[in-house]
Order: C-alpha cells, then sequence, then structure tokens
C-alpha cells in the first residue's frame, strides 16, 4: 500500500519571527535537520512512501535542497503554487490532484 502526504512550503515563513536569516523557513535547520526534511523524515518512519511538496516562495531553492539529499530516498511531486502569498489554503487545493 502506498502512503502519501501532502507538505506546504510554499509561503513566507513571516510568523517564524525573523530567525530564519536567509534561508526559506522549510531550509532552516532546527537541531542539525531543516523543517522539511524532518517533516519528511517524520512521516517516512510512519510509513509515508509519496510526497505531494507544494512550493511556492524561493521553491527552486528548496526543491534544489531536498533532490540534492540522497539519504531522504522518497518519491516527491512537486507542485508549484505560483499564488503561495494567497494563504495555504490555495496550497493544499493546487495539491488536490496528486
Amino acid at each position: 500500500m502506498v502512503s502519501k502526504a501532502v507538505v506546504i512550503a510554499a509561503g513566507l515563513g513571516s510568523r517564524f519571527n525573523g530567525s530564519s536569516g536567509d534561508r526559506p523557513k522549510p531550509l532552516v535547520e532546527i537541531a542539525g535537520l531543516s523543517l522539511l526534511k524532518r517533516t519528511i523524515v517524520s512521516a517516512k518512519s510512519a510509513g509515508v512512501t509519496d510526497f505531494v511538496i507544494v512550493v511556492g516562495y524561493r521553491g527552486e531553492e528548496i526543491r534544489r535542497e531536498i533532490e540534492s539529499d540522497l539519504q531522504l530516498d522518497v518519491r516527491v511531486e512537486w507542485i508549484e503554487n505560483p499564488e503561495w502569498k494567497r494563504g495555504n489554503g490555495l496550497s493544499v487545493l493546487k495539491a488536490r490532484a496528486s
């Protein structure tokens, strides 16, 4: 059985209190793992095999970092949300066909 998770990584991360420095929020590291990698690793340990990741703000940078991480070994379908400023709900809708 294939388990799939949708991960929203499209926004600016403005509620992160400016502590992300020059990195987009999904790539901010806490205890040695980026927030996005931590999400993927946790879901994978629970049996998730496929991921749909919706990106917007600095999406190419996020995609490059995750795709270059050979430790993850997961299938990812990338969805681009060019309207990421309109909120997470729209990002979820962009992923619905996946």
